[in-house]
């Protein structure tokens, strides 16, 4: 955080006691993101750059390789009960056949904020801020990439223009086969966080059903009411719709309202 905030990418720092994990920063009055200037072109551009930025910063910490951190978060969900053993086991070959083929290289990594959804970015009538950096450190730099695409670039026009002004210049310099075990990576990592938060909250519930509703299916139910936004149900419904991603590469909901 300290390091965002003096490269003017997270609002200012005034204090942080890093024991009691507390920290003191300037307040952003925040503006929804469909009114950023551009609009979702804009706003692709905006988070690209942004992402952009994080990249080149003074090197982060190095923690956990990104591969194994997924892994502990799926074997965990493993062991909760929230899903059958039968829906369970498809996933868990798949991540096993996916580590085998993608290539973890700790000299390529850089500094990644690791989790930037639109909760995390924030407009201020002018310009987008990163927040929430407790996930932040060296990691594949197609990690904020694939985040990010999931929910600021749902087409393929959009993800060329964040790519672009990811890296700061025109057409891709890494393999999209590479893009596409990242994002599977990304797809089951939240997959698990909305999975733990439904067994914590409901515990063992066995689902053994494998079906997840579409993107259209759970927007209406959310705006219908059949589904409160943050609540046990909505958690468990966007866990298996990521995980659905997961298995099938198809676009998740994204993350826009921090449902």
């Amino acid at each position: 955080m300290r390091i965002a905030s003096a490269e003017g990418i997270a609002p200012a720092v005034h204090y942080i006691d890093e024991a009691n994990r507390v920290a003191i920063t300037d307040f952003v009055e925040e503006r929804p993101l469909s009114g950023f200037p551009g609009g979702v072109e804009g706003l692709s551009r905006a988070v690209g750059t942004l992402l952009g930025r994080v990249r080149d910063t003074p090197s982060f910490s190095r923690f956990v390789e990104y591969p194994e951190m997924v892994d502990r978060l799926w074997q965990w969900v493993c062991q909760t009960g929230v899903l059958a053993p039968d829906v369970l086991a498809p996933c868990t070959e798949r991540l096993a056949q996916l580590r085998k083929t993608y290539a973890w290289n700790a000299m390529e990594c850089v500094s990644s904020h690791n989790d930037a959804v639109p909760r995390n970015i924030l407009f201020d009538g002018q310009r987008l801020w990163l927040i929430d950096w407790e996930s932040a450190y060296r990691n594949d730099p197609l990690v904020d990439v694939a985040i990010a695409m999931d929910s600021f670039a749902p087409t393929p026009e959009l993800e060329q223009i964040l790519v672009e002004a990811w890296l700061g210049r025109k057409g891709h310099t890494f393999s999209s086969d590479r893009l596409a075990q990242v994002r599977a990576l990304t797809r089951l990592y939240y997959a698990g966080v909305f999975l733990s938060a439904s067994a914590a909250a409901s515990g063992a519930l066995a689902d053994c059903d494998p079906a997840a509703p579409t993107v259209t299916e759970f927007r209406r139910s959310i705006h219908g009411g059949n589904i409160t936004p943050g609540s046990p149900e909505a958690k468990h419904a966007l866990g298996k719709m990521y995980l659905s991603s997961f298995m099938t590469g198809e676009l998740p909901p994204g993350l826009e309202g921090a449902v």
